[in-house]
């Protein structure tokens, strides 16, 4: 396989295929991870619950790659220890074993979730939880035996945020760029889980808030420009991609 330019995970549907089709629409290569087969695209399985999966994914990469597109997830519909598996530790695991591949300059960017927002762990818990490598220690550490699915996912997506800053410190000599989206209710195949794991009030309060949800390809506009060169100089940040819907909620609090 020659090396491909850019990596998108989760490439077979929402913000994963939404990104995919805007980085071919602008004439760059792209390599398509995702557990379906994308007929006519350059393509790899992966399953991200799966460490041996992710090692044999990563092991038919040639190099070099300008950037990765990180977007494959689960609902909190899932049983815990799967939503922490793909949302979290396999998102961590296939971006640390993908790095040494990205060429100096590049950027990863990784989409996190609103829900994230959820979790009120602070700091210190943050720090501890995210010096596990180890995916079972990782595991029961988390107390995955006591969680459900949709804390689960506001827990991985937060250990997401929490990990990006040490993302970015290992990028620095290379001046690799590492960055996150946040979006909130996406109209993508997903939305159905998260009205289950969430509740269907939660979800439609947020779009009577902001009059309706996002479309994939307005999560996926700013995704590009994080991997492009316009962003050359924007390292370890957050972008919320909302709708506004943070800001209505804190003034509607207010």
């Amino acid at each position: 396989m020659s090396a491909p330019r850019f990596v998108v995970t989760g490439a077979a549907s929402g913000i994963g295929a939404a990104t995919l089709a805007a980085l071919k629409a602008a004439g760059r290569r792209c390599l398509a991870i995702d557990r379906k087969p994308l007929p006519g695209e350059e393509f790899l399985a992966c399953d991200l619950a799966d460490e041996s999966s992710i090692a044999a994914c990563i092991e038919a990469i040639d190099g070099p790659v300008d950037g990765v597109a990180h977007v494959a997830g689960i609902a909190g519909t899932a049983e815990a220890a799967q939503v922490l598996k793909v949302n979290y530790l396999g998102a961590r695991r296939i971006i640390e074993m993908l790095s040494p591949k990205i060429t100096e300059g590049g950027s990863v960017v990784v989409v996190s979730s609103l829900a994230a927002r959820r979790c009120a762990w602070d700091a210190a818990r943050l720090r501890e939880m995210v010096a596990f490598s180890d995916w079972r220690e990782a595991l029961a550490a988390l107390g995955v035996a006591n969680l459900g699915g949709g804390e689960a996912y506001e827990i991985a997506k937060r250990l997401l945020l929490a990990w990006l800053p040490l993302a970015a410190s290992s990028g620095a000599a290379r001046r690799i760029r590492f960055n996150a989206v946040t979006p909130g209710p996406v109209e993508t195949p997903l939305l159905s889980g998260f009205r289950q794991s969430m509740g269907e009030d939660r979800i439609e309060a947020a779009r009577s808030l902001v009059g309706r949800h996002a479309l994939p390809e307005e999560v996926a506009a700013p995704i590009l420009f994080l991997l492009s060169p316009a962003a050359s100089w924007v390292n370890g940040i957050e972008i919320v991609v909302d709708g506004g819907l943070s800001a209505l909620r804190e003034a509607a609090a207010a």
